[in-house]
């Protein structure tokens, strides 16, 4: 009997889109949202206020807490937690309330705000701020046979950059590359400013002169100063030389940023 029934407990990170980093993994992430999932801001003055929205889209109340972590983004993995950096917001970091209930079907407005003194240097600084369920949720699965109880707390984060003095993104696509492990192309974004960046990348995968492929990514966070790896869902291709091009579309850039890199599909 004890062969047949395991358990795991799990907090589980959530988040809806793959730029972030945070996939959804279960069923039951659809249960918390969280809106917006990143912030970029200019201080005004040495303040900034903001707020963000949780949704309970389940049938039961949500009791949940907040909690901070500072975090860095890995050029090919994305989001990682760490314990902290020379620019965390965390100390200057204010949010009410701290604990709430959320009815079922029913949004929360949390309040988040920023006072970082004159004194620091300029620069952008920033935070993850965590929505935590407080009370574990079971999922039961039964698979080739085999009983699993996989308990849950719902997690999920947005992420705050904030920028003391000037900040400007400067984003653009460095390449575009075959991966041979993942047999997929990915490509690669580079962010030489100041100010992180969350655009969408709009692309098109042509050979002689004609549109084979096309597709978007949506929500890419692109930290500032930083390289991301992103991979590029297509069906086969044939080996050969492509070309891949588009445009980035940013808020902060306001132009979209046009591109055109070559992609080599190696013999497979």
């Amino acid at each position: 009997m004890f062969d047949s029934l395991w358990k795991q407990v799990r907090i589980v990170s959530l988040a809806a889109v793959i730029g972030l980093g945070l996939p959804v993994r279960y069923a039951i992430a659809q249960s918390v949202s969280i809106s917006p999932l990143v912030t970029i801001e200019q201080l005004q003055g040495s303040q900034n206020k903001t707020t963000v929205t949780v949704s309970n889209n389940s049938d039961k109340p949500l009791r949940a807490r907040i909690v901070t972590t500072d975090f860095t983004y890995d050029r090919e993995t994305g989001f990682i937690s760490i314990p902290t950096h020379a620019k965390s917001a965390v100390p200057y970091l204010q949010f009410s309330p701290r604990e709430f209930v959320v009815p079922p079907g029913v949004s929360r407005t949390v309040r988040v705000g920023f006072t970082i003194p004159p004194s620091l240097p300029d620069g952008e600084y920033s935070v993850a701020l965590y929505i935590e369920g407080l009370q574990e949720q079971k999922i039961t699965q039964t698979v080739g046979g085999q009983q699993s109880i996989t308990t849950l707390r719902p997690r999920i984060a947005s992420i705050f950059f904030v920028n003391k003095g000037v900040g400007n993104s400067k984003i653009s696509v460095a390449s575009a590359q075959w991966n041979n492990a993942s047999k997929e192309p990915v490509v690669i974004l580079n962010n030489q400013g100041t100010a992180s960046a969350y655009p969408n990348l709009n692309w098109k995968i042509s050979k002689g002169g004609s549109a084979v492929t096309e597709g978007k990514l949506e929500g890419i966070v692109l930290v500032a100063g930083k390289e991301r790896s992103m991979p590029i869902k297509i069906s086969a291709l044939s080996p050969g030389s492509y070309l891949f091009s588009g445009e980035i579309i940013s808020r902060s850039a306001g132009t979209p940023v046009k591109f055109e890199t070559q992609l080599i599909i190696p013999d497979r």
